[in-house]
């Protein structure tokens, strides 16, 4: 199947008008390309990725932050699909803060750093 086939499918799918006229600009430009092509083109690319949806990610790990087992997996997982400049956009909205991470720490050492300020914020609040 060719894009171009996917994008005359597109109307038949149960999504807003404004999202199918989005998705149908957007495939517009790779309508030469089969399916299978256009699936090792997304791969090769580093296009941005739920990593960069700050809110839900932020969100889940609010969540945990009660259950540092959990808190500390998910971070981990999190770790491989993001980028530093990511982690210091997650910590400031995770914490609520201005300050951000050093852009001189490793990933790492952000992920230490972000995990010990949870520590804290548990520790603060038992007290």
């Amino acid at each position: 199947m060719k894009i171009t086939e996917l994008i005359g499918k597109i109307n038949t799918l149960e999504i807003s008008t404004a999202d199918a006229e989005a998705l149908e600009k957007a495939l517009k430009r790779f309508g030469a390309m089969s399916i299978l092509e256009f699936s090792a083109f997304l791969k090769k690319q580093k296009l941005p990725s739920a990593a960069k949806d700050y809110a839900s990610l932020t969100r889940k790990l609010k969540e945990l932050k009660a259950e540092p087992s959990k808190f500390d997996a998910e971070l981990n997982a999190l770790a491989r699909k993001v980028t530093k400049q990511d982690l210091q956009a997650i910590f400031k909205e995770l914490f609520e803060t201005r300050s951000t991470l050093p852009a001189k720490l490793t990933k790492p050492e952000m992920l230490e750093r972000i995990k010990r300020q949870r520590r804290r914020d548990a520790n603060f609040a038992s007290a």
